[in-house]
């Protein structure tokens, strides 16, 4: 926004108090712009472009170039108008996403279904063809119950198992924050205080089970980084485990001997 929304914002503070919301910046996906008047962003206009969100505002295109329709990041030759990537709609773990038509070589964004502040990209490719969708940036529906969830004892980790069993229904963000709460620290931390050891096992090696399976799903496009992040904490909780059902055999063997002494006695 310009300086005379600026000081027309800090004026409005001497009535209430608060700046308004718009004073809260953030930074316009490709293809569109701030309009400084509390609506967030808009599409660019067919016939202009955004590459850069830092500008929060669109450009004309050159004479001679051209947008296949609003919202586009980068203009082309109006010989390439037929060169493009129509317009297609995709199912997600993140819910249904309707990509726009885009020129070659450019990316179209759309906002994320459960967090419509956060956007899902996909690249159209030189050929005119589309590419990869990234979704890393948006919720599933159970994003937020994922997130809130505390993973202290093995109720914890069946409670997520069970949020988790619908794995085509998690987003890479559901994954990572998973990920995240089964760190080797805090597996060894609940296997040190449960009095169920194997059933932290069997638990925990069905919610890596499940975002395992979650990863492999296409719908998902899950990233490489986070599938080696799996297989680290995989090998991580079979450690942890292998050490601690050592210790409980260890210790059922020592009340077998203490049990055969009382009775030599």
């Amino acid at each position: 926004f310009d300086v005379l929304h600026l000081v027309k914002a800090v004026v409005s503070t001497q009535s209430t108090g608060t700046l308004p919301m718009f004073l809260d910046c953030k930074s316009c996906p490709h293809g569109t712009e701030a309009k400084g008047d509390q609506t967030g962003c808009q599409p660019c206009e067919k016939g202009f472009y955004n590459d850069n969100p830092a500008e929060h505002k669109c450009e004309p295109c050159e004479d001679g170039y051209t947008t296949l329709e609003p919202g586009q990041e980068k203009c082309i030759l109006e010989e390439n108008i037929k060169r493009v990537c129509e317009r297609e709609n995709e199912k997600t773990s993140a819910g249904d996403l309707d990509f726009p038509s885009a020129s070659f070589d450019s990316r179209s964004s759309v906002p994320c279904p459960e967090n419509n502040d956060s956007y899902a990209y996909r690249k159209c490719k030189e050929d005119g063809s589309w590419g990869e969708i990234d979704i890393s940036r948006c919720n599933s529906k159970q994003t937020k119950k994922i997130e809130e969830m505390t993973v202290k004892n093995e109720t914890n980790i069946a409670d997520l198992v069970g949020v988790t069993e619908e794995t085509k229904a998690l987003t890479p963000k559901d994954i990572k924050t998973v990920v995240k709460k089964m760190d080797k620290n805090s597996m060894e931390e609940i296997y040190q205080t449960s009095h169920n050891k194997r059933t932290v096992t069997i638990e925990s090696a069905k919610l890596i089970s499940h975002i395992m399976l979650a990863s492999t799903n296409k719908i998902t496009n899950t990233d490489q980084v986070t599938k080696n992040s799996i297989v680290t904490t995989m090998e991580d909780i079979a450690q942890v485990a292998l050490e601690n059902m050592e210790n409980i055999e260890d210790e059922n063997m020592e009340n077998i001997e203490d049990e055969n002494m009382e009775n030599i006695e």
